[in-house]
């Protein structure tokens, strides 16, 4: 089994990290002691020993290393490529293992043209072994096939389980179109806590079993049998138990037949196949393929028949794990077929288990650059489940440091590029067809990203746009219980979140601009509350910039990096010096100067201009700097308005709301619709009319699926007939 994987398979069954440390000796042996610390699993006191030499030394390759391996044992992607860049830059001995380590979590952080340089490097080491190399490959294979488009795009959208936390939560089981079993892992100074619970819509229920046995990590109920995994000083095992209405348990016991001493046997999944019990479930015991594999068992009377391993077509060099099977496909999920990042999801068809065809990765937003887990779908086949510790996860200890639940609606629905009907020959075809792109990014513009005070903090890495996005939308009851106002009430709950919906529109039109090979420059302007001195806000204000760059360069898994070069950025950081007059400047009173609508409406950055250049020729894209929601829905030559006082909404009693909103045309000519697409695989719409006349209405009815009682903001796109003549627009529904 490749050294790389270990670390990850701990993490998944036991909710830890584990590593094979390189051994090299130093002189007063604190290298030695933090490694030993590192292999117990106590990274904190590791990472003050490292620490402590960085600080003196800050290029020591081995300390680097080590420091890196501490944070991705918590996978913190972020601090642990931070670490592994100096160790890389410094490392003159570097091990094959760690260049394979060091690329896999540039890859996890979406970096996918450094991940490729340290692979590509690594493969001409003389002393590489046959499977190294061929994991290596693996990599640059992931990475050619994230840029050629290859994996499958969807426009299902995920919405995140009311009960996540700081924690972990795991192992998502259905157990009926309304509840699920999942378990739940917490760390403090007494260790790691692992609770499972059953979840429904309004009540959650705590498992019980005795603490003697272990920690319950996953669990299964079916046919009136749970079967769980119980993981204890190291190792995981399956066991069976009775339950009754209310989920305790009784007569847990082993299945002997199944576990094997001194191995990991876990995530059991149970199902009816030409009416036998079947069981799926990964292990980590020996086999040709090596790390944990996928077995098959059927159920003999009283007993399970011996394992059977899964083909080469699933089980690989790698690790395979939490399996699940529905109809005639088969899912699980993966770290060494070709992925986005770490683990992801990928689906089989078989009826036999013993032939699989059209082994696939399942796809974004299925999956991610992180860890992307027990895939599941409810029985009524309308919803799914999976857990993942991608960007946007409940913050812990770091951004990717825990896994949360995941809803999905299914069947998926694929993304698609919509072609305009047109006669028009190839070149008027594509003059239209790019006057329409044009017009929509017109439409979007400005943009307007806004951030929570101070942030991106100075001195540090500085993030994602998404990375502050999501933590800042969080702080809504802060903002709201240090000064209530409706302004910060609606701008939590309709202008910040409707800001992002934006942002993924303008991303996805961008790609389009980059499929064209055109070149394309941004201007950003760059504002701040007025709270610190101006050099301090001017560099805020290029934090804030940069996070809307790194935010570019980080999607679709690093999508844009091999169009950088197409890509100029004219920054116009400009500070305090752009905020409105009226807002507090007084420290000392955070409840203006902060929480305030005034202050916090003026802490962002605004995307104000485009050019889209072609050869010679510059088409520049101007936008007013009005309110952002007027001016998003009027300003173009012939916009759709969304009529808000003659809106309405329905429940229906399947838990859908649908909205009956009224779209005008406020311009004297007619507007024709070809499609309306929405943003959000959970909407479907349905218009009462294919043509708006000039200074004309339409009724349309947005039928969304409620998630815990509220509705996700959603952008509808009208799409025009004569793209020569019209644009296609953007309204949103909140």
């Amino acid at each position: 089994m490749p050294r790389i994987f270990i670390k990850l398979l701990s993490f998944l069954v036991l909710f830890a990290g584990q590593f094979v440390m390189a051994q090299s000796y130093d002189a007063d042996g604190s290298l030695k002691n933090a490694e030993y610390l590192l292999k117990q699993n106590r990274n904190y006191e590791a990472r003050e020993i490292l620490q402590s030499i960085v600080n003196v030394n800050s290029d020591n390759p081995k300390a680097n290393t080590l420091l890196g391996k501490s944070y991705l044992a918590e996978n913190d992607y972020a601090n642990a490529l931070k670490y592994f860049k100096v160790a890389y830059q410094f490392g003159e001995k570097t091990t094959i293992e760690n260049l394979i380590l060091f690329a896999q979590t540039a890859k996890q952080n979406g970096d996918y043209q450094l991940a490729q340089d340290i692979a590509t490097d690594a493969s001409t080491k003389i002393y590489i072994t046959g499977p190294d190399r061929a994991l290596l490959r693996n990599i640059k294979t992931s990475i050619n096939e994230v840029r050629n488009g290859s994996f499958k795009e969807h426009v299902n959208e995920l919405s995140q389980f009311a009960n996540n936390s700081s924690g972990s939560e795991l192992a998502p089981y259905p157990i009926t179109d309304k509840k699920f079993s999942f378990s739940k892992s917490t760390k403090s100074e007494g260790g790691l806590t692992v609770e499972s619970f059953v979840s429904d819509a309004e009540t959650l229920t705590q498992i019980e079993i005795n603490p003697a046995y272990g920690n319950v990590t996953n669990i299964q109920f079916y046919n009136e049998i749970a079967y769980l995994t119980i993981c204890k000083d190291g190792l995981c095992n399956l066991y069976s138990a009775n339950y009754n209405k209310n989920y305790r348990l009784k007569n847990v016991a082993p299945i002997k037949e199944l576990n094997l001493e001194g191995y990991s046997t876990t995530q059991a999944f149970v199902f009816k196949l030409k009416n036998t019990d079947m069981m799926l479930f990964s292990s980590n015991r020996p086999s040709l393929s090596g790390g944990f594999d996928i077995y098959l068992s059927y159920r003999m009377r009283t007993e399970w028949s011996a394992p059977k391993l899964l083909p080469k077509t699933i089980n690989t060099p790698g690790n395979e794990i939490t399996p699940f099977y529905r109809g005639n496909q088969f899912y699980f999920s993966s770290d060494y077929h070709p992925s986005l990042g770490g683990f992801d999801i990928f689906s089989a068809t078989t009826t036999t288990f013993i032939d699989f065809k059209d082994v696939e990765n399942l796809g974004t937003p299925f999956n991610s650059v992180a860890n992307d887990l027990y895939f599941k779908i409810y029985p009524e086949g309308k919803q799914g489940l999976l857990s993942s510790n991608r960007l946007g996860s409940i913050e812990g200890s770091s951004a990717t440091c825990c896994n949360d639940i995941y809803q999905f609606p299914w069947p998926p629905k694929l993304l698609e590029i919509k072609k305009e009907k047109t006669t028009l020959t190839q070149e008027e075809s594509e003059t239209a067809y790019y006057n329409n792109l044009i017009d929509e990014l017109k439409a979007i513009l400005p943009l307007t990203l806004y951030f929570h005070n101070d942030i991106p903090l100075p001195n540090k890495t500085v993030p994602t746009y998404s990375q502050t996005y999501f933590p800042y939308k969080r702080m809504d009851t802060e903002y709201i219980r240090e000064n209530y106002s409706t302004d910060n009430t609606n701008f939590f709950n309709n202008t910040l979140p409707f800001e992002y919906s934006k942002l993924q529109v303008f991303t996805s039109l961008i790609q389009e601009i980059f499929k064209s090979d055109l070149n394309i420059e941004f201007t950003i302007k760059g504002f701040a509350s007025p709270l610190a001195s101006k050099n301090y806000n001017d560099a805020l204000s290029q934090r804030r910039i940069n996070s809307f760059i790194n935010e570019l360069f980080a999607y679709k898994a690093g999508l844009f990096e091999a169009y950088r070069s197409n890509i100029s950025i004219n920054q116009l950081p400009f500070g305090e010096t752009k905020s409105a007059t009226g807002v507090s400047d007084d420290k000392s009173d955070p409840r203006n100067s902060i929480y305030a609508f005034e202050a916090l409406r003026e802490r962002k950055i605004e995307i104000i201009n485009i050019a889209i250049k072609n050869d010679n020729n510059v088409i520049q894209l101007e936008s007013n700097t009005n309110d952002t929601r007027a001016n998003f829905n009027s300003k173009v030559d012939s916009v759709l308005v969304r009529t808000e006082s003659e809106s309405s909404y329905s429940i229906t009693e399947d838990g859908f709301r649908t909205d009956t909103i009224v779209i005008t045309n406020p311009y004297s000519e007619e507007f024709t619709i070809d499609s309306i697409e929405a943003s959000c695989g959970c909407t479907e719409i349905d218009a009462q009319d294919s043509t708006i006349a000039g200074n004309g209405s339409i009724k349309i009815f947005a039928k969304r699926e409620l998630f815990y009682g509220s509705v996700k903001p959603v952008t509808l796109r009208f799409i025009s007939t004569h793209p020569e003549k019209q644009s296609s627009f953007i309204i949103p529904l909140d």
